[in-house]
């Protein structure tokens, strides 16, 4: 005799399994089909925003300027100190995602920030101060965090989405706009004004300085006005006050909070944020004063010694804050003359000369 109850439980449990079976595989479509448009291949994901400093707010925003959703599970992002693997995060079309928590992976005076993908490639990346082209985010307490920005902002489609020159798609946000998009103007290097000398003054007996000179032409009279504008070091932001003549120079001293000698390089800005000159000194050969030879010929977008143009145009030099570099017949490079301790005194206590007297020959 057939034991029918045992088949009628056989039938029951195999149905039962079928159910449990159609469902997982259900749920599995699912979920994969939610996957698909996760994918890596499409992913179009670029650093837009960087907190590098202090430590316990270091963060970054990212973009997905791609048509899918990424999972980025098992991305991570990169410091020129270390990596942060990411959570099992979704980042949207169009969105712009804040990473926060990532610890002591940013150098302070120089470094490179990157967000590397599931597959070990670096998707961005951008280099900055005294690494690369970008500027270094200062700690700076008077307008809340500065952050280091992509400008234009990566949702932009005309913006090139890995620059080979950072320094002329990425600036300074005194106000950043972590989460948002940015809205920082784009920087001009280059537009007018030149930092034509530095002065490190390894005594501290004076402070040390800048020298800034005016364009010879297409400048109104009687110079260009920089009131509102700021010099930027990895280190603090100073503002500054008057007049460059036009074809001139002016001598201006920097904070000591800027902490020049350590930074290697400054940047300028103008009134509204516009990031116009930069200048490094890293790698330099030791002196007091370094300046253009001839007066504004160095490159403007430079981030250390041989980018911004030293030993080509660029030179340790006599000190001659507020009077020209090179006068002609002068062969740049070649120190004519020493200058004592006291005649640099004297002319931080004369100050600059008249700006007739002080146009570029």
């Amino acid at each position: 005799m057939r034991p029918e109850p045992f088949v009628r439980t056989r039938v029951e449990s195999r149905d039962t399994s079928t159910r449990i079976i159609a469902r997982i595989l259900w749920r599995t479509f699912a979920f994969l089909a939610v996957l698909g448009t996760c994918t890596r291949a499409d992913a179009e994901i670029f650093l837009n925003e960087l907190v590098t400093r202090p430590s316990t707010q270091a963060s970054v925003e990212i973009y997905n300027s791609g048509p899918n959703a990424v999972s980025l599970h098992g991305w991570k992002i990169a410091g020129s100190k270390g990596t942060i693997p990411l959570s099992q995060t979704i980042i949207l079309p169009g969105e712009h995602k804040v990473i926060a928590g990532l610890g002591d992976i940013f150098e302070p005076i120089g470094g490179w920030a990157g967000i590397i993908d599931d597959v070990n490639t670096m998707q961005d990346r951008v280099r900055y101060g005294n690494v690369g082209g970008a500027p270094a985010p200062p700690t700076f307490g008077g307008f809340g965090t500065v952050t280091l920005c992509r400008s234009p902002d990566a949702s932009n489609p005309e913006a090139p989405r890995r620059p080979a020159l950072d320094g002329r798609f990425w600036t300074l946000d005194l106000t950043g706009t972590m989460g948002g998009a940015n809205d920082v103007p784009n920087p001009d290097l280059g537009r007018d004004i030149c930092i034509n000398e530095l002065f490190l003054n390894p005594n501290a007996t004076l402070a040390d300085s800048v020298e800034f000179c005016g364009p010879a032409s297409a400048a109104p009279a009687p110079g260009v006005d920089i009131n509102g504008w700021y010099l930027t070091t990895a280190y603090g932001v100073q503002f500054l006050s008057g007049i460059v003549p036009a074809g001139g120079f002016l001598g201006h001293e920097v904070d000591p909070d800027l902490q020049l000698d350590q930074a290697l390089r400054i940047d300028l800005f103008d009134s509204n944020g516009v990031r116009v000159y930069q200048k490094g000194f890293d790698g330099a050969p030791p002196s007091i004063c370094y300046g253009d030879c001839p007066d504004g010929a160095a490159p403007p977008d430079g981030w250390n010694w041989t980018t911004s143009g030293g030993g080509v145009t660029f030179f340790p030099l006599l000190c001659s804050i507020g009077f020209p570099n090179w006068v002609p017949g002068q062969v740049c490079g070649i120190l004519q003359a020493d200058r004592s301790w006291g005649s640099i005194k004297q002319i931080f206590h004369e100050g600059a000369p008249d700006p007739v007297d002080a146009r570029r020959r």
